[in-house]
């Protein structure tokens, strides 16, 4: 197993475990059940191409999310799906959201998603488009969180219900990188929680200078990057 030692925020020091995943060289048991994995729009709106075919590269971190979200669960951690929900009455979306997205209505040339989604809004709460994408393995354990901005924090309880588990250690995956993904974890630097970004579980369909700049400015001011090894180890950089 590839081992990695690097500090948190904390100044605490730590390593890749099999029993544990990433744990910290000294501290107690309590502080082992403070993690979270957020997974954050991995839903069919944007992972999908067609009615059946994943886009972009999104197809390469199923499997990694899978995985590592089978580890959380097996070590009794919490798995959070951070999703766009959208409320019909858009009433929490700013002018400049409804424009950008077009009122949340699909264009003439994405007719097979209008289709799929019938009369409810794109992104709408308990839509095709909000689903999340089926080959992803889910489990009743798991917390479910809505949103309405790019940021899975603002104008949704997410804050809230990490502090209800008192979890302060979180682990992002899921899509887009440079987007929702990067806006979760600033939101989440600045409230104060320990950020580790997990590499080859999130992607992006921007160009490569994208997600660059993230994982540079990720290590340099938000917080760890790692990357699942395998289901039982993980490693930060």
């Amino acid at each position: 197993m590839v081992m990695h030692i690097t500090k948190n925020s904390r100044g605490q020091r730590w390593r890749a475990a099999p029993e544990f995943g990433v744990m910290p060289l000294s501290g107690n048991k309590k502080h082992f059940m403070e993690k979270a994995l957020l997974i954050i729009d991995m839903q069919n709106e944007f992972c999908l191409k067609n009615e059946k075919d994943i886009g972009y590269n999104y197809s390469s971190i199923v499997a990694p999310i899978n995985a590592i979200s089978s580890h959380f669960r097996g070590n009794e951690w919490k798995v959070f799906w951070v999703n766009w929900g959208v409320d019909p009455s858009l009433e929490s979306v700013s002018e400049f959201q409804k424009e950008k997205f077009n009122n949340y209505e699909y264009p003439p040339e994405m007719n097979w998603k209008r289709k799929l989604n019938g009369s409810k809004k794109v992104l709408e709460k308990s839509s095709w488009s909000a689903s999340i994408l089926s080959s992803l393995k889910k489990d009743k354990s798991d917390i479910y969180v809505s949103k309405q901005t790019i940021s899975g924090f603002h104008t949704s309880n997410l804050d809230k219900k990490l502090k209800e588990y008192s979890l302060k250690e979180l682990y992002f995956a899921g899509i887009n990188l440079d987007q929702c993904v990067l806006a979760t974890l600033l939101d989440a630097h600045c409230l104060g929680y320990d950020c580790i970004l997990l590499e080859d579980c999130t992607s992006t369909s921007s160009p490569d200078y994208c997600r660059q700049a993230v994982l540079y400015n990720v290590d340099k001011l938000f917080g760890n990057r790692g990357t699942r090894l395998t289901p039982d180890s993980l490693s930060l950089r």
